[in-house]
């Protein structure tokens, strides 16, 4: 996967963008730089702001860890450790279910019949 060339912010959104293309994950550029900001502990933004930055040996271990994790179909939000829901961030790993986007729109649904309540309704 990765040489002993110099690997940069572009070079790998570029590279990771096209190979899991090719592994049909969704998203693949969304993909490789949501773990390329975790990895570099940047938001998503930062990546572009320093494209030219060189990765190190530690950092190219562990998005290589991490592309084949994804690449083998594991959900990004277990490989993140983490999974956004309702405006929170929550732990998850594998022993935990991912919240689903419908499930957010339930919440939100009950959220707003609660909210619409009058005291003579209840």
């Amino acid at each position: 996967m990765i040489s002993t060339d110099t690997w940069t912010v572009m070079r790998m959104i570029t590279w990771g963008s096209e190979y899991f293309g090719t592994k049909g994950v969704d998203s693949p550029r969304l993909t490789i730089e949501l773990i390329l900001a975790h990895v570099l502990e940047l938001t998503r933004f930062e990546l572009y702001l320093k494209f030219d930055r060189p990765l190190n040996d530690d950092e190219l271990d562990r998005l290589r860890t991490m592309v084949r994790r994804r690449s083998s179909r594991e959900p990004l939000q277990y490989i993140l450790g983490e999974a956004h829901f309702h405006g929170h961030v929550f732990e998850v790993d594998a022993s935990v279910l991912i919240p689903r986007p419908e499930t957010e729109l339930l919440v939100e649904e009950g959220l707003r019949r609660v909210h619409a309540l009058r005291c003579l309704d209840v």
